[in-house]
């Protein structure tokens, strides 16, 4: 062999070992470093208005979500994120979410003119060079559009608090199937358990998360979840009740009567939830609360909350966790919330599950809809209704009358068996359509199947068009996404 040709082979060699080299250097580590930047701020303003101010910025060790960029085209959330690299202008990374405080502008109190101020944190992998932020909103017709921009932010400012997580808070690992990066991983955080209590809450993470993987699609994507138990001691055991005038020291600061509703239970002292989540990787969180009454949460990308003591714990948790994790809408119609218009009229909800155009061929889940089903689906609805009906007031009628509590409790379990048979023997029972009465609307709105998970506490399945909305969250949670940026 010629020196000449030793020489081209040796160029031939370099360029492949140049060209192997950058295959393997992925766009994320690219821009991003194993590292994950949390900043903290205020959400203020009233129902017509609101700004952001900025309240501080962490960096803490490790990023568990996918090497994934664009959450964006799952379409979900009030709210969107966008990273774009300061010094090419390339979009880089964007996340949706939702948050309290949009929803506290449908309350009362905000649409009065009342200002509210609600603490809310966005994570993000950490940029290894400057990038300009962009906070995206949803308008009146739901299309996304830029609501606060031009916020630069350099990684290496020493504006950027570098300060380890707390040391008190014990992580037990309780199901782990592979890296953070490559699962999606949950962290339950203990509320309102004192020192003695943490056995106590490590069943009840198991119960909860036994409820949650009977259930499709979870139960069929075991392996792509990690599951950690995140402790730390309050000084009471319970949660607030104000309408009782009962009021606990806790670690998080729950209560119940959120936004005057008795059984919405949520939290505000944002800044303890995410101090204690930083102990541990995690996409989600989960809040178990250390009490006995029907309550809880959830919240698409900010947290599922519900107590661990009542006979409906474990599917309060399934259903708030659909809320928290896909942003699946509710589909029940009969319950009081706090929410003034929450689904506007007329506006197409974004929400995977929940429509108000039901035209056969431009309906949202019109690839799911059963043969000759039509639209909207007769599904008796006056007939379930009245029997609803019937039933809280023959309970009324048993309860003003001092009737003792067993015989209460059998007429309980007795109407719900009613219920239960009517959704078992319906002949539309397995079909999708547009069922009418959703989104805590009675007429306008519609839901894909007579039950799911996401409209009584008698269904046993979620609906195919919620089922796969879940699917397509694992998938980007669990998936590092490396060719997507």
């Amino acid at each position: 062999m010629t020196a000449k040709s030793v020489h081209r082979g040796i160029i031939v060699i370099c360029a492949i070992i140049c060209f192997s080299a950058g295959l393997s250097a992925s766009p994320f580590d690219h821009f991003f470093q194993d590292k994950t930047l949390r900043i903290d701020y205020f959400h203020i303003g009233t129902a017509s208005e609101d700004m952001v101010a900025l309240d501080d910025m962490y960096i803490i060790d490790g990023w568990a979500g996918p090497r994934a960029s664009k959450m964006s085209a799952l379409n979900l959330g009030h709210y969107m994120l966008r990273l774009y690299d300061a010094a090419s202008g390339k979009l880089i990374y964007d996340y949706t979410y939702s948050t309290l405080f949009n929803e506290w502008q449908t309350t009362d109190a905000g649409i009065s003119g009342q200002t509210g101020a609600i603490h809310e944190t966005i994570r993000m992998p950490l940029p290894k060079a400057p990038i300009r932020v962009e906070l995206w909103k949803r308008d009146k017709s739901n299309a996304f559009t830029i609501k606060f921009h031009e916020q630069e932010i350099d990684p290496a400012s020493y504006h950027i608090r570098k300060e380890a997580p707390a040391n008190d808070i014990q992580v037990f690992d309780h199901m782990i199937n592979g890296p953070a990066a490559d699962k999606v991983d949950i962290a339950f955080l203990a509320e309102g358990y004192q020192h003695h209590e943490a056995g106590k809450f490590l069943q009840d993470v198991k119960r909860m998360t036994d409820a949650l993987f009977a259930v499709s699609p979870f139960k069929d994507r075991r392996g792509d979840f990690n599951i950690r138990a995140l402790f730390k001691p309050s000084q009471e055991s319970g949660t607030d009740d104000p309408r009782e005038g009962i009021y606990r020291n806790t670690i998080l600061n729950s209560s119940f009567n959120t936004f005057d509703s008795q059984r919405y239970l949520m939290l505000f002292d944002n800044r303890s939830i995410q101090n204690m989540r930083d102990a541990a990787p995690s996409d989600v969180v989960c809040v178990l609360i250390n009490h006995d009454r029907y309550g809880g949460g959830g919240i698409f990308n900010l947290y599922a909350s519900t107590t661990v003591d009542n006979e409906w714990s474990e599917f309060v948790f399934v259903h708030e966790f659909g809320h928290s994790f896909a942003a699946l809408g509710d589909e029940y119609y009969t319950s009081q919330v706090a929410y003034n218009d929450f689904f506007q009229e007329g506006v197409e909800p974004w929400e995977r599950n929940v429509a108000a155009n039901i035209e056969k061929g431009s309906i949202k889940w019109k690839s799911y809809l059963s043969r000759k089903i039509a639209l909207p689906s007769d599904w008796k609805k006056a007939e379930y209704d009245q029997m609803r009906r019937n039933h809280a007031t023959h309970i009324a009628d048993l309860r003003n009358a001092n009737t003792p509590a067993e015989e209460v409790a059998a007429a309980i379990a007795a109407n719900q068996q009613e219920v239960v048979d009517f959704f078992r023997n319906h002949k539309l029972r397995d079909k999708v359509g547009a069922f009418e009465g959703a989104g805590y609307a009675d007429t306008g709105l519609f839901r894909p199947s007579l039950n799911c998970l996401m409209f009584t506490r008698v269904a046993e399945t979620f609906d195919p068009v919620c089922h796969d909305a879940l699917v397509e969250v694992i998938d980007y949670w669990s998936s590092d996404g490396a060719n997507s940026l």
